[in-house]
């Protein structure tokens, strides 16, 4: 077996098994209740910090700070003022400035 044969073989096991365990998260997330899919929620984004890269955090950062710089800007130009909120999560205050539009 050639090296690049090996590879290919480790690159699809390491797929096979990323694609088995999302299905078991989306499986036990869909039978959740409200706090067990939050708490489901909280643990993957923090997997996601664990396994990102400086370079990754600071794209993520500048990121959340540009989105929320336009979700405020947003809220604004709509009339609907966004609350404070002192959570320091940059998803919750994307949601609150996407709860809007509906």
């Amino acid at each position: 077996m050639s090296l690049e044969q090996i590879i290919d073989s480790v690159s699809y096991q390491e797929e096979h098994d990323l694609d088995t365990l999302l299905a078991q998260v989306q499986s036990l997330a869909a039978k959740a209740d409200n706090a067990g899919r939050t708490k489901t929620l909280d643990k993957l984004r923090d997997l996601s910090y664990s396994i990102e890269t400086a370079d990754d955090t600071a794209k993520r950062l500048l990121y959340n700070v540009s989105t929320d710089s336009s979700d405020h800007a947003f809220g604004q130009s709509t009339g609907n003022a966004l609350e404070p909120c002192e959570c320091h999560d940059p998803h919750r205050h994307r949601s609150q400035a996407l709860r809007h539009l509906v």
